[in-house]
């Protein structure tokens, strides 16, 4: 929440933003543009469930499936949030979800990709 004295106002390029990814690439609302809504308060909820695909491929015959199988993630996100000129309520939340595939090199996942969707 921000706070301006009174008859004072924050000014436009201080206000947070959701939508896209904001300066610090911290991605809030994918399926928006960025900076797509502005405004002195703000309200976000986000959930984010990474998994790897195959952690042991037993089944699996030594080669290029296993090894690729491996190496996938799937990702999936739910990302809702609210901005306003006063406290945000939760009646006018935006929503998107996302999903993708990640990729890991060990436990560490070195490339991500995914589709932002709206609700």
């Amino acid at each position: 929440m921000s706070n301006a004295s009174a008859g004072d106002v924050v000014p436009f390029y201080l206000q947070e933003t959701i939508g896209g990814s904001d300066i610090d690439n911290h991605n809030s609302l994918p399926a928006f543009k960025d900076y797509r809504f502005r405004g002195p308060d703000l309200f976000t909820v986000e959930a984010q469930y990474n998994r790897k695909l195959c952690v042991s491929c037993e089944p699996c015959k030594e080669g290029l499936i296993r090894t690729v199988c491996s190496h996938l993630g799937l990702v999936l996100g739910y990302d809702a949030g609210h901005v306003a000129l006063r406290r945000p309520g939760f009646l006018r939340v935006r929503q998107s979800y996302d999903s993708g595939i990640s990729i890991y090199f060990g436990k560490d996942v070195i490339f991500r990709v995914a589709l932002g969707f709206r609700l």
